[in-house]
């Protein structure tokens, strides 16, 4: 049997210690006679030593680097330049490729081949999928099963970040991966200046869907692949207020819309809109309060009144999870969603007309905990 050839590609930024715990849980995989690998990494304007460190690792034949100190614009995202540069220095001879955060690891020493195996049994079966969800262990049942179905059925059985969320977690077929990653980085842009549109967080799921939603996918319900820190670090705190990662969130409704024009589908079933254990909406939701809060306290700090732009701020993205209702399928939870963000918009508008602390814990903390009661299991697939 031809073996099959895994790529394992990383994209990394100024976490040269985390980088090579990274790089050694692939180095220690076990390998079989089923498979084959090599590890593509892009580094782009790191100030630690990562520099240095992957110039020794060119010399290794199992790695493809881009490695290089090239600084971009304070408005330019660089893991999106890796992004396009991971996309260029994947071997031509690749079958699959495993998308790994640099501050991720496989968590087993046969995670690929495990996959590997999960490929083979369905290769014979003339199934093969172009697009395999590696599972968290933490998300991951003790049932260990195999799911293949489209993916986009399996986006609406387990949810869209579910499955195509987290970038450690996704597995592809080479020409599809770097499809993905050169669309990922159309819009490179992070800020919402220049008249560009910001970019969304999640620009390769959006990708993977409206390209491939008819392909055959797989979830693996083993713990495959996992992050380094169990909690947000201060390190990840600080790149996601720089990366303006708030803002790009909100662009992820944008997405839904688009799908729903791609993939001829006009609405979506519940379950498709998990984020974790809640809705996605709910997470955003709980978001704009927090916000409210901050901006409110900044006021009263400053001896000001809240003025239109953050008014507008906060009410423009409490209707656009509103506008959410327009792709469920689910009429009761339409009504729900209507009424309960209408709630969250005039506690807000009542908190910024009084910046009172009592309308802050009679009803925008209330409110919160309403958002935060969980509708799922931590588990992707349930006991």
């Amino acid at each position: 049997m031809k073996k099959i050839k895994f790529t394992i590609a990383i994209p990394t930024f100024n976490r040269l210690s985390k980088l090579k715990k990274a790089i050694d849980s692939i180095l220690s995989q076990k390998i079989s006679d089923q498979f084959e690998f090599n590890i593509a990494i892009s580094n782009t304007c790191s100030t630690d030593n990562t520099y240095d460190y992957l110039n020794k690792l060119k010399k290794k034949k199992e790695f493809f680097i881009h490695n290089e100190k090239k600084k971009v614009d304070k408005n330019v995202l660089s893991q999106f330049i890796n992004f396009r540069n991971l996309a260029k220095i994947i071997p031509a001879d690749t079958d699959w490729v495993w998308w790994l955060g640099d501050d991720d690891y496989l968590y087993r020493k046969e995670s690929i081949q495990i996959v590997t195996e999960k490929i083979s049994e369905n290769t014979n079966n003339k199934n093969i999928p172009l697009f395999i969800h590696a599972c968290h262990p933490d998300r991951a049942s003790s049932k260990g099963q195999c799911v293949t179905d489209s993916i986009m059925n399996l986006c609406e059985k387990f949810g869209y970040h579910e499955m195509l969320g987290w970038m450690s977690s996704i597995i592809l077929q080479k020409d599809a991966m770097i499809k993905v990653l050169n669309e990922s980085t159309n819009n490179v842009n992070y800020l919402n200046s220049n008249n560009k549109e910001v970019a969304s967080c999640f620009a390769h799921s959006a990708s993977i869907l409206k390209n491939f939603h008819n392909k055959k996918g797989m979830f693996l319900d083993f713990g495959l692949v996992c992050n380094q820190d169990e909690k947000l670090t201060d390190d990840t705190k600080k790149r996601w207020e720089n990366d303006n990662v708030a803002d790009r969130y909100f662009k992820i409704i944008d997405d839904f819309f688009e799908i729903r024009d791609v993939v001829k589908i006009k609405t979506f079933q519940k379950p498709f809109f998990r984020y974790h254990g809640y809705h996605i909406w709910d997470h955003l939701g709980e978001y704009l309060i927090r916000k409210a809060i901050i901006i409110g306290r900044k006021c009263i700090e400053e001896q000001r009144l809240v003025n239109t732009h953050e008014y507008e701020l906060i009410n423009n993205r409490w209707m656009k999870i509103v506008k959410i209702a327009q792709l469920l399928d689910d009429l009761e939870t339409q009504k729900l969603l209507g009424f309960t963000f209408q709630s969250g918009l005039n506690y807000t508008n009542l908190y910024f007309n009084s910046l009172s602390e009592e309308v802050i814990n009679d009803f925008l903390l209330k409110f919160r905990q309403i958002l935060c009661i969980t509708n799922y299991k931590k588990t992707i697939v349930n006991e």
